[in-house]
């Protein structure tokens, strides 16, 4: 056992803080930041959610958006992971703004950092140069809290709807199939 970590010697301690939860918190940061010359700001104190929303995460556990709110500082609210592959983001989105419409947050951060590069199959030529890495987020609020130039959210319908056409064969459990 490596006495630091209470971990077996052949399993190396977790890092703190990785590669997905460093960018996302950037996005959020960003995103929290009032334009230049604004006297609009929100700070994290306001926040009542936390949803990340991503395809790939780098880990199954625990949920990055919790995490995402301890990187925050933030002491209050909620925070969980979604994976709805390439429309996570919209359905974060969807999320956040029913949260709003029911009255259960008033803000809400949806974050979706994509680190798609570590299992793409380079030698795929039909879908590798779709993927990248990235992390976008935006604030979902409530009406009477956003700024006066904001953009509403009139509406919305999700839709998912199987397809075989981009297919992401690498995940945890590859190894776990017998073939290698």
């Amino acid at each position: 056992m490596n006495q630091n970590t209470q971990l077996p010697a052949h399993q190396p301690a977790r890092q703190d803080v990785h590669a997905q939860l460093r960018q996302a918190t950037k996005a959020l940061i960003d995103t929290l930041a009032p334009p230049t010359g604004s006297p609009f700001a929100l700070g994290v104190a306001d926040v009542d959610a936390v949803l990340c929303a991503a395809s790939n995460m780098q880990r199954a556990y625990p949920a990055m958006a919790v995490e995402i709110q301890h990187e925050l500082g933030m002491e209050r609210g909620f925070g969980f992971d979604m994976n709805v592959a390439c429309s996570s983001a919209t359905f974060g989105i969807q999320t956040a703004a029913d949260y709003i419409r029911s009255g259960n947050a008033r803000s809400v951060l949806v974050v979706n950092p994509e680190i798609t590069s570590g299992h793409l199959n380079w030698r795929d030529r039909d879908s590798h140069f779709i993927f990248g890495d990235v992390a976008t987020a935006i604030l979902v609020e409530a009406k009477d809290l956003a700024p006066a130039e904001h953009w509403e959210i009139l509406g919305t319908r999700l839709k998912t709807q199987y397809s075989n056409n981009i297919r992401n064969n690498f995940g945890f459990l590859n190894r776990a199939e017998g073939k290698g």
